[in-house]
């Protein structure tokens, strides 16, 4: 049975493509388990974060990043959900479900709750005896799924005026 994590995540639409990378860079970081070069990211409001570098990963984050940000009215309070899960020959060990609530809120605390989840990140990755082993090199299979409340999105549609 796979290891699961659930973070609630407060954010406004305007910060949400920025909360969002922030976090799943900070999960992929930990969890990538070959010799990568970090580089340190500092957002508008201060708070730094690192992330691997890696074209493939970067262009799969920021492509789940837009579908997520782009399926969300802007106009409206929802709570919808990214999961990341890392797999080994198809089987899961480790879920991440990341729930974001996504609702008029003021930027300093949605940067703090960011900076206390970005820390609970980097403790959680002190948990490793569900890790499968592996061999030199060998990375981890993952996925990111971008989940859609479809109900919350058909009473969105049959609301709007």
């Amino acid at each position: 049975m796979a290891k699961q994590f659930t973070l609630e995540i407060e954010t406004n639409y305007d910060l949400l493509e920025e909360v969002v990378k922030s976090i799943l860079h900070t999960i992929f970081f930990h969890r990538i388990m070959v010799l990568v070069t970090p580089i340190e990211v500092q957002l508008k409001s201060g708070i730094h974060y690192v992330k691997v570098n890696d074209k493939k990963l970067e262009e799969n984050i920021n492509q789940k990043t837009k579908q997520f940000v782009n399926s969300i009215n802007s106009n409206k309070n929802v709570k919808e959900r990214i999961e990341v899960l890392f797999k080994k020959e198809n089987i899961i060990w480790e879920q991440w479900n990341l729930d974001f609530v996504i609702k008029e809120t003021n930027n300093q605390k949605i940067m703090e709750n960011l900076e206390n989840l970005l820390i609970k990140i980097s403790d959680v990755s002190t948990y490793t005896n569900h890790i499968p082993q592996l061999k030199p090199n060998q990375e981890f299979l993952h996925e990111i799924i971008v989940k859609s409340n479809v109900w919350s999105k058909i009473r969105r549609m049959w609301s709007s005026p």
